[in-house]
């Protein structure tokens, strides 16, 4: 009866330590911290200082440390203090790994094995990135694995979303990060579901949101998000999004021919906007959207068109409205990003990085930069520079301002033709912390 009730004491004073650690989120995550994919402020930008404009691994310019990273992965490097969260997958055995780097010097502090992958076209099952609130970090793979752990490498808790709610079917792999918000986890899960698949909860439908517990991993809500959309068109591969407007708050998520608006705290969808006029089979969307001055600007799926909502005010629960539209060099892959009330989109295909004025949709200025293979990570922007790195490895610099001037151009790794530089660029203080296929490196001037 003692022991019971001290195992009871023991999981109540955990629960309590997690929990006050996700109510001083917002002050513990500083602009010099990268604690979730898109950055402290959820749009690709950060508050880091002389930040350099070049380095090169051959002459060691600019080069704090680089180690080599066992197996491979996407996911972009989190970080919160002298920890560096990344994930990897093993391909002789398959195991997903979540890894703990020393900001400091390089050193692997820790990794664990948190479950197998399986085989996806195309991409791995290391390919969502990490999220922290400075004391806890949260890792999410792509076979329904879903765990927490102290930043000492303990694990406090483990899941398997797949065996709950069905196969984490999308074609090439799910890649959604978490986002941890206002005390909970919220988890998309937007795929089709082949006829005849089943889901074991009995919950008949394909796409859900969740709301998790970060202490216990326990599910707070879901919200089931019906669609008209088809076939591939179901698959959505976004992280969803935090969005305040005066008085409202929202969880934005985009995918499966709209975008969707979610109550934090009850999961009732608030508003539903649906861009598709006609029903498309290959409409999978990636790039997650951005927000300004209550606009959200999102992409629709295969690049060329991007769109301006804006919610109302007043009647939060009505539809938005259109603000401008853009047809042009729109990305199929990377996420925008919003910068001293600028606008940045990086083309996928077409590799045009264009700047618009977040207000109206008039273009700043539109660069076409001199790339040889596609853009699949999103770009960084920091210390008015924007850090662009391609498929195969090269970086390409700009000012992030409204001349956008090409201040460098280099190759950094030799990429072999099977692997990617897919993980975007994070920033933390005065460095650049910059993954590709085997390496990981810290990138700082001398």
């Amino acid at each position: 009866m003692i022991k019971k009730r001290m195992y009871n004491m023991k999981i109540l004073k955990q629960y309590f330590i997690i929990s006050l650690c996700i109510f001083l989120l917002p002050l513990l995550c500083k602009g010099s911290d990268w604690m979730n994919w898109r950055g402290p402020f959820y749009n690709g930008t950060g508050e880091a200082k002389n930040l350099p404009i070049s380095w090169s691994l051959d002459e060691k310019e600019n080069i704090a440390w680089v180690i080599e990273l066992p197996g491979k992965g996407s996911s972009t490097p989190i970080i919160a203090g002298d920890h560096i969260f990344i994930t990897s997958s093993i391909k002789a055995d398959k195991s997903l790994l979540a890894i703990c780097v020393s900001k400091k010097n390089g050193k692997i502090l820790w990794e664990k094995k948190l479950g197998t992958g399986r085989k996806v076209k195309r991409n791995n099952m290391a390919s969502s990135s990490a999220v922290t609130d400075g004391k806890h970090v949260y890792f999410s793979f792509g076979q329904g694995t879903f765990a927490c752990m102290n930043f000492k490498g303990k694990i406090l808790w483990k899941i398997n979303l797949e065996k709950k709610y069905g196969k984490f079917n999308t074609k090439f792999g799910y890649s959604s990060s978490p986002l941890l918000y206002n005390g909970k986890l919220y988890i998309p899960i937007i795929r089709w579901l082949p006829r005849g698949m089943k889901i074991s909860t009995g919950i008949k439908t394909d796409s859900l949101l969740l709301a998790i517990d970060p202490a216990t991993g326990k599910t707070l809500w879901h919200s089931i998000r019906n669609t008209d959309a088809v076939k591939e068109s179901k698959d959505s591969y976004v992280t969803p999004l935090p969005y305040k407007y005066g008085n409202n708050h929202g969880i934005i998520l985009s995918g499966a021919d709209e975008v969707t608006c979610n109550d934090p705290e009850s999961g009732k969808q608030i508003w539903r906007y649906l861009f598709a006029e006609e029903r498309d089979e290959r409409w999978r969307l990636v790039p997650t959207p951005v927000t300004a001055n209550g606009l959200i600007f999102f992409t629709f799926p295969r690049g060329e068109v991007m769109r301006a909502i804006k919610p109302d005010k007043k009647n939060f629960s009505k539809t938005p409205k259109m603000v401008w539209e853009h047809k042009g060099n729109i990305p199929d892959v990377c996420s925008p990003a919003v910068y001293k009330g600028l606008l940045f989109v990086l083309d996928t295909l077409s590799k045009h990085l264009t700047c618009f004025e977040p207000s109206n949709g008039k273009i700043v200025w539109e660069k076409k930069l001199p790339s040889r293979k596609n853009f699949f990570s999103s770009p960084t922007i920091a210390d008015n520079k924007i850090y662009c790195i391609n498929l195969g490895g090269d970086v390409f610099v700009l000012s992030a301002d409204r001349k956008g001037e090409l201040l460098a151009k280099f190759s950094l790794v030799k990429v072999k033709s099977r692997e990617t530089c897919a993980a975007s660029i994070t920033v933390s203080g005065s460095s650049l912390f910059v993954r590709t296929p085997t390496k990981l490196m810290r990138v700082k001037a001398k």
